[in-house]
């Protein structure tokens, strides 16, 4: 009985953590005359890390990679009297189920078929509705406060509200998830970061979310939800941090503004404004050991305010 009671619990621990943000990558390996190729070996290469896993397709000609991370990756078939087939810039999102059926040529395993312009790829295997906003969106598009949550607003579906959009950090802060998808209530949503819930108190704030520059990218998936995201009423927005590369990468910056950089607006005419925001950020990235590759990130955040100013508004 004891035994029957500790694999029920091994089994409820392993359905906590099914809460994905990584892809998915099957399909099936045909000839030209449309028959199964079991046996073929296929290889997925994560292209900036240069690391990679095989699989071999059983005797339906079937094949499938489970939790990969969101990346860069090339998709490589060999088989015995076959040509080797190549896919090249292959970009794989948050929480993506990819489709990829390959078909084999007759040939010598010495030649090789590349392909290299194609269309990005489209999630046949999955009905969830959603918007992937990468992390060149989160460099490039103003943020106020850096804070990378306002992203969210990119998606088809989302009503933001001004708390919203004056929200200045993320971190336990119940603005920053006052957003509401296709007419659901808001600060009804839950937060992921790399699989893990970030979800805190009763208005489902955000406990932790990353700087712009530590996140590599996020999916707002808004409605068909699948049965590993059942904590919510409202949107999941699945952010992963970025991860290290073959070669190391940094970043330092001063995120600065006070009232000697704002416009005069109507709200200033009673007065200057009086608050002040300084964020020093650092981010680093790179192979941490010949098998392994991290991040690391450090903010420091300083908000001073003098008796009679306001808030620091949307600047």
């Amino acid at each position: 009985m004891k035994w029957i009671r500790g694999v029920l619990l091994l089994v409820s621990a392993s359905a906590a953590l099914a809460q994905t943000f990584t892809a998915t990558v099957r399909g099936v390996v045909n000839d030209a005359s449309g028959a199964v190729v079991s046996g073929a070996m296929i290889t997925l290469t994560h292209v900036d890390q240069n690391r990679s896993v095989k699989y071999t397709t059983n005797q339906n000609g079937e094949y499938e990679f489970l939790q990969v991370p969101p990346g860069n990756y090339t998709l490589t078939a060999e088989a015995t009297g076959f040509k080797k087939y190549q896919r090249s810039g292959m970009v794989l999102e948050v929480a993506q189920v990819a489709a990829i059926d390959i078909r084999l040529e007759v040939g010598a395993v010495t030649e090789s078929i590349e392909i290299t312009a194609q269309a990005p790829l489209i999630e046949a295997a999955s009905s969830t509705l959603g918007e992937v906003v990468n992390g060149k969106s989160a460099d490039a598009l103003p943020l106020n406060g850096r804070n990378s949550l306002q992203l969210v607003a990119l998606t088809p579906g989302i009503n933001t509200t001004s708390a919203f959009r004056t929200a200045t950090f993320s971190n336990g802060s119940i603005p920053a998830v006052a957003f509401s998808a296709n007419g659901g209530r808001n600060v009804s949503n839950e937060v992921i970061l790399d699989g893990s819930s970030q979800i805190v108190m009763g208005y489902n704030q955000p406990a932790y979310v990353p700087t712009p520059d530590a996140l590599q990218e996020f999916k707002v998936q808004t409605n068909n939800l699948s049965a590993e995201y059942g904590r919510t009423g409202g949107a999941v927005v699945n952010l992963v941090h970025r991860s290290g590369t073959s070669e190391f990468h940094g970043v330092l910056y001063d995120f600065l503004r006070n009232d000697k950089f704002d416009a005069i607006g109507d709200s200033s005419r009673a007065g200057p404004r009086r608050m002040g925001l300084d964020r020093i950020d650092f981010d680093r990235h790179g192979r941490i050991h010949r098998r392994a590759c991290g991040h690391a990130e450090l903010s420091i955040r300083r908000l001073s305010q003098k008796p009679g100013g306001d808030d620091l508004g949307p600047g």
